[in-house]
């Protein structure tokens, strides 16, 4: 982004700019020229026609940034799951439901590590609320927790605020499969874990690849989804992508 640090200077003079907006009159956005394209995870549209088209696109290119807090999160979150990944390898069996409860018993022995990448997301949110990417991490941290009513209403606000949140939608799939696997399978009849693996698959995980067909790649991968790769309905979602 050192093309709008160019322009505008430091955040502050951006913030003086504007304050004063309506005494300073503001370029079209297509009379800005940049020495490279913006960044493409803009979540904005901007009217050429909107002399503060300019000012809004700088706002969501701050909110695109990562901040140091979330970097170091992600990088906590590797830890977790390598540490996961080597439990799981090590597992004599490879039944979904066993291995997801040696899972959950990983992520209760390093609580510890969550509540560091949780206060950094915390952190990040404080200084850049409206960050996505910092949402659905937070989200994943409470889900890794069990508060899954906490991670689904923070999921369900992301995609109210972007229906175009291709992530957000295959989280809350991951997120309704989880709940299933761990604490409701037992308690719940045959017709009703269907109906639950059916809404999660066609009405989020659809949804997901519909926007991002990279995704058909990643759930290939994702523990999460074992339970539900053999059903005919995941079969045909990944065989139309």
């Amino acid at each position: 982004c050192s093309y709008f640090y160019f322009l505008w200077g430091t955040h502050a003079e951006y913030e003086r700019r504007y304050l004063q907006y309506e005494e300073v009159k503001q370029p079209a956005i297509k009379d800005v020229k940049f020495d490279v394209d913006p960044p493409r995870n803009i979540n904005c549209v901007i009217d050429e026609a909107d002399p503060q088209g300019l000012l809004r696109l700088w706002h969501s290119v701050l909110s695109a940034v990562p901040h140091r807090e979330i970097r170091l999160a992600h990088e906590l979150l590797k830890v977790i799951n390598s540490r996961i990944d080597k439990a799981l390898q090590q597992c004599e069996t490879k039944d979904p439901i066993t291995m997801q409860h040696r899972r959950r018993q990983i992520l209760r022995e390093n609580n510890d590590t969550l509540d560091k990448a949780e206060k950094e997301l915390l952190q990040a949110l404080k200084e850049q609320p409206d960050n996505d990417e910092a949402w659905r991490s937070i989200a994943r941290i409470y889900a890794y927790r069990e508060r899954y009513k906490t991670a689904r209403t923070i999921l369900d606000q992301l995609i109210r605020q972007d229906p175009n949140c291709s992530l957000a939608y295959y989280n809350r799939a991951a997120l309704k499969l989880r709940r299933l696997d761990l604490h409701l399978a037992n308690r719940l009849s045959k017709e009703k874990i269907s109906r639950v693996r059916k809404d999660a698959i066609e009405k989020d995980l659809s949804k997901a690849i519909e926007l991002d067909q990279s995704l058909a790649m990643t759930v290939l991968n994702d523990e999460d989804f074992d339970t539900v790769r053999r059903l005919p309905l995941f079969k045909k979602l990944l065989a139309r992508h």
